[in-house]
């Protein structure tokens, strides 16, 4: 089942202005440990601490998604413990129910 694509608009200014990954989202958040405990998307196979600005995750589903990484502290150091990076889709690829393993 193909997702609607989501496109960068004018509510989007980093749009264009950094690096376009092709990744893909597990179909569940796990537990995981940052500065607290909290719940973390599962990124090409690994923990994802950040989050994907106006990404809305659908539990049971795997997304394959273009998204735009992009420095959020440009000329600046990021606080402790916080990303230099942020992230927004451009595109769903695809969404697909996941294996009932």
């Amino acid at each position: 089942m193909a997702a609607p694509a989501v496109t960068c608009g004018l509510a989007a200014p980093a749009c264009g202005g950094g690096d376009v990954l092709v990744v893909t989202v597990g179909p569940e958040f796990v537990d995981c440990v940052g500065v607290d405990p909290r719940r973390c998307m599962v990124v090409d196979g690994e923990l994802f601490y950040s989050s994907i600005e106006g990404f809305s995750h659908e539990p049971g589903y795997t997304y394959r998604l273009r998204v735009e990484r992009y420095d959020a502290y440009p000329g600046g150091e990021p606080p402790q413990d916080a990303g230099r990076y942020r992230y927004r889709p451009v595109e769903v690829a695809s969404k697909t129910p996941a294996d009932g393993d």
